[in-house]
């Protein structure tokens, strides 16, 4: 999931990057799973760091240093926008590693998945409800 999240995200990057006349940038990423919140309750979640542009080489017969090019000021609307991205491709990945089911506009945990596997359906439903795992 960690990995949908961040090439959804430097996608983006690469795209508005074009824009503003930076073709072929290349950006990274660090990207941390942390599994509990302070409480120790179960909240998997992650932390990234993004790079807030990408690099582009430079021209043969240059230094051969990289260029970075700094991301223009991006609106909340672009922000927004790339949420729904990142979240289609998460839900689409979820359904097709059989985790939830589409149930018209409703997402349910897939019946199946306790005996497919128990643990994960604890982690699924704790984290649904907010409670510890016991």
């Amino acid at each position: 999931m960690s990995r949908i999240f961040v090439d959804s995200v430097l996608s983006w990057y690469r795209r508005r990057m074009e824009i503003e006349g930076a073709a072929n940038g290349r950006s990274g990423a660090v990207t941390v799973a942390q599994k509990t919140s302070a409480d120790l309750k179960l909240n998997p979640h992650l932390h990234a760091v993004l790079l807030d542009g990408v690099f582009v080489a430079r021209p043969a017969g240059g230094d051969g240093k990289p260029v970075f090019h700094i991301l223009p000021c991006i609106s909340n609307t672009a922000v927004a926008d790339q949420l729904q991205v990142v979240r289609a491709r998460l839900m689409r990945f979820l359904v097709r590693c059989r985790v939830v089911e589409a149930d018209g506009d409703t997402l349910l945990l897939a019946e199946d998945l306790e005996a497919r596997d128990p643990a994960l359906a604890q982690l699924a439903a704790a984290a649904v409800a907010g409670r510890p795992l016991v």
